[in-house]
């Protein structure tokens, strides 16, 4: 079973970008969080395994300028 702490820990080296539940989807936020992409709509964590998350997360990254 997959536990947003396991996430969060996983995505940690990313920088600051956490995941965070929402009423049957996931969402990310934090310093480099982009705030242009919407939620994951998933109902559970489970649907997504942790390397997908982890891809979810850094498609989520704010771009460097």
């Amino acid at each position: 079973m997959l536990t947003l702490k396991q996430v969060n820990k996983a995505i940690a080296p990313l920088g600051d970008i956490v995941l965070h539940k929402g009423n049957g989807y996931y969402y990310f936020m934090g310093l480099n969080a982009s705030t242009d992409k919407p939620g994951v709509y998933v109902n559970t964590l489970n649907c997504l395994p942790l390397d997908r998350w982890i891809d979810e997360a850094k498609d989520r990254l704010v771009a460097d300028e």
